[in-house]
């Protein structure tokens, strides 16, 4: 009788410990570790990777794939991915924690199903992350299973399992929870859509508004630069008129009086010093002047720009020639006068010259 008596209190002792050492481990612990531990190689593992390392060690690799971050990087995951979070808290020193691993959490079905419609996170509550998550989604016992969405950035639980879990109600639960969540992740995924979509198009509006400005920028551009252009060619013309104009004023000035000079200058025949020159112009007609030998050959393209106009001389130069219109030459031998020589130099005494007008270019006009 005693004997059992202490059998029966040894076991609730152990079961008491086990119980406390469940709620309570963590922080005992931690007294003597700490929580994040540098590996050798200066990288620090992140609380999932070393309980994935502990829980392989353990219990193999055969369950669902571990998240490796933390519980709000899995939030964000199943926003993105329109996925329920299955969140599994471990306690190991819990008495139910080796059968639920071995007979639920390690059994291919089970892994498969999960891994297929859920994101898998796991925390071992010995952990900081995993002890602070055990207080905010208030576990009271283990194992400990509880899957929901992503409201608003939040978790929205739909499903808590704790306690003793056997595959069937598990699986069956979970199924149910998927189905019952699929219409809302299905709303959420259409608006997400929805929003993607309409985004889309006003930046496809947007590009297409900026790019019709942008040819309105082009046209105006180009606009501008016709305009421009135009204005630059008139203000040529312009500019050449107002030069041909200035170009006749000066010649007509230079002509006048050049034949003033002519027709003032006495022509005496008693001086020595004079030559008769004579021009043959190209109508045929003919004049005749006396120059002096000594004067420069620029003399006789001045009297040609000067012409006096006399009964024995029907041509005339255009109003606009100047001297470099006049080309004078000698017959025999045919020989253009220099300009710039004397008539001595030029051995111009008494001599017939031939007189011919080049062609002005319009575009050498001024």
């Amino acid at each position: 009788m005693l004997k059992s008596t202490l059998s029966a209190t040894s076991r609730l002792f152990l079961w008491l410990w086990s119980l406390f050492k469940s709620c309570f481990g963590y922080r005992i612990r931690n007294m003597y570790h700490p929580i994040s531990q540098t590996p050798q190689g200066g990288i620090e593992m992140t609380e999932a990777r070393r309980f994935q390392n502990k829980f392989d060690d353990e219990y193999g690799t055969i369950h669902p794939k571990f998240f490796n971050g933390d519980f709000k990087a899995a939030l964000e995951l199943i926003k993105k991915e329109y996925k329920m979070l299955l969140v599994y808290l471990h306690s190991p020193l819990h008495i139910n924690t080796p059968r639920f691993c071995n007979e639920v959490l390690c059994k291919e079905g089970f892994k498969e199903f999960v891994e297929e419609n859920f994101v898998f996170f796991a925390a071992d509550i010995s952990n900081r992350e995993g002890y602070a998550l055990s207080n905010q989604l208030r576990a009271t016992t283990y194992p400990f299973l509880i899957a929901g969405v992503s409201t608003g950035g939040k978790f929205q639980p739909l499903l808590r399992l704790e306690g003793q879990l056997d595959m069937d109600s598990v699986m069956a639960q979970l199924i149910d929870a998927q189905e019952n969540a699929e219409p809302t992740l299905n709303i959420a995924k259409a608006e997400d859509q929805e929003r993607t979509m309409a985004r889309t198009q006003r930046e496809e509006q947007d590009r297409a508004y900026q790019a019709s400005l942008e040819r309105d920028r082009q046209l105006e551009i180009e606009r501008q630069e016709k305009k421009d252009r135009e204005l630059q060619v008139q203000r040529q013309i312009q500019e050449k008129q107002r030069l041909k104009e200035e170009r006749l004023t000066r010649i007509q000035t230079e002509r006048q009086a050049l034949y003033e000079q002519f027709t003032s200058t006495p022509q005496s025949s008693l001086n020595k010093e004079l030559t008769t020159i004579r021009f043959h112009f190209p109508d045929g007609s003919r004049a005749e002047y006396k120059f002096n030998k000594n004067d420069s050959n620029k003399r006789l393209f001045e009297y040609i720009h000067a012409l006096p106009r006399t009964k024995f001389v029907a041509w005339e130069p255009r109003v606009d020639s100047d001297f470099e219109n006049y080309e004078i030459t000698t017959n025999f031998p045919k020989k253009a006068v220099d300009i710039n020589a004397t008539l001595a130099q030029s051995n111009l005494n008494n001599a017939l010259l031939y007189v011919r007008e080049i062609a002005q270019d319009e575009d050498e006009e001024v």
